[in-house]
């Protein structure tokens, strides 16, 4: 399991509370994409999509090497 930061504040309008973040993440852990089911209001997505951007994961490992990884996260506020 993985605990993710979020400045609840800056959501204070988000009327689901329970969405899927979808994210691909790079070799050294980096988020390199980041989506969000169900769809949410642009802003929100945007917002969302930065904080995702900023988070740091441990690598997937296969073989003993890092390698890229595909991880779909549930968030609950």
């Amino acid at each position: 399991p993985y605990f993710v930061e979020l400045d609840r504040s800056r959501y204070q309008t988000l009327e689901v509370k329970r969405f899927t973040a979808r994210l691909d993440i790079d070799k050294s852990g980096h988020v390199t994409h980041a989506t969000f089911e169900p769809q949410l209001p642009v802003a929100i997505d945007y917002q969302l999509t930065q904080d995702a951007e900023s988070w740091l994961f441990l690598p997937s490992v296969g073989n003993g090497r890092p390698r890229l990884a595909h991880v779909e996260l549930p968030i609950v506020f």
